[in-house]
């Protein structure tokens, strides 16, 4: 079974990288499932795809599915009900950490809570009840081939954190006469401590010296290394730096509407793309969707590649005298439309 190089504890308290991280999982979460025949959305619309697991809401499971994707490169959904024509219509996500995967004495199956399970024949119409669909991206994940790249940012969050409970540079009283007693060290360190934190200034007698040791914060770099493995983290993940609020050497990216819609489009394109085919080819395969009538699963990214009102009010303003849409459509285009209800 894969042990990951860095735990996922350890890479989720590194900022930038939570960041992009919900940024794809929970960005792939709010698109609709859609089950089409041919190019057209089914009529009936599957439940697996409005609400796989029951008691739970279709983001959360599609969240922590596209998360195990990410930072493992699998994900498990157990099959907990199937219809009358034998196709499951409710599961159970399972973490990927409680899944054992490559049995070498039983390849076809996983081990969850200590048991061996069938995985999900791909190849036939249909899955029976406890059968476990099993979806596979980059091998290792994120947590493994990131590895170096997040050690690297997680001891800099560590830097941080020493700095900020103990700033640098650190004060030395060096006592240039005779030696004094344990107390007395003691109490010149508490007034010089007091004195520091109530006012700006301190006295210091003829036989007391102050020095600094250490590195200020320009000194250590701090900014500008966090920078860089958000700049990094972001190389990691695919995304733009900008996402991550990261400066790439040379400048940052200026954010307007047109390359927003631009950064959309090359995000889902490069990046978002990938977590989307693996769900959508592996819901669409033969045990899960009857595929005799061309049926397929994908996701509707249409939402989110959704332009600005002004450029949506342009588009209109062409097609609308053309005939090309309706006034309804057109409504419903620019989101006016009365009776409009968001799922």
């Amino acid at each position: 079974d894969f042990i990951g190089i860095i735990t996922e504890e350890t890479a989720k308290s590194v900022p930038a990288f939570l960041r992009a991280l919900r940024l794809i999982a929970g960005t792939i979460a709010n698109m609709p499932l859609v089950a089409y025949r041919g190019a057209t959305p089914s009529p009936d619309q599957p439940g697996l795809l409005r609400q796989p697991e029951p008691g739970v809401a279709r983001w959360n499971t599609l969240e922590n599915t596209v998360e195990d994707l990410v930072l493992y490169g699998r994900a498990y959904w157990q099959v907990t009900y199937v219809n009358a024509q034998g196709f499951p219509e409710k599961v159970r996500w399972w973490d990927r950490t409680e899944v054992g995967d490559d049995l070498p004495d039983a390849p076809g199956s996983v081990m969850i809570g200590g048991k061996t399970h069938p995985k999900s024949d791909p190849t036939r119409p249909g899955a029976l009840v406890g059968d476990v669909i099993c979806f596979y991206g980059y091998n290792g994940g994120v947590l493994s081939w990131g590895a170096k790249a997040l050690s690297t940012a997680s001891e800099l969050e560590l830097a941080v954190q020493r700095y900020a409970t103990s700033p640098l540079p650190s004060v030395t009283l060096k006592n240039t006469g005779a030696d004094l007693p344990t107390e007395q060290v003691n109490a010149l360190l508490d007034a010089w401590e007091s004195s520091r934190t109530n006012r700006s200034t301190a006295y210091l007698n003829s036989v007391i010296e102050m020095e600094t040791v250490g590195w200020d914060a320009a000194q250590l770099q701090l900014v500008e290394a966090r920078n860089q493995a958000a700049v990094q983290i972001a190389r990691l993940f695919g995304i733009d730096a900008s996402w991550l609020n990261a400066n790439t050497p040379g400048g940052g990216t200026t954010l307007t509407y047109t390359n927003r819609t631009d950064l959309r489009k090359d995000l889902y394109d490069f990046t978002l793309l990938d977590f989307c085919q693996i769900i959508g080819q592996r819901l669409s395969m033969r045990d899960v969707t009857p595929t005799l009538t061309s049926n397929l699963v994908a996701f509707d990214y249409s939402e989110f590649m959704r332009t600005n009102l002004q450029a949506r009010t342009d588009i209109i303003a062409t097609l609308l005298p053309l005939g090309v849409v309706s006034v309804d459509e057109a409504r419903e285009f620019l989101q006016f439309s009365p009776d409009r209800v968001d799922t």
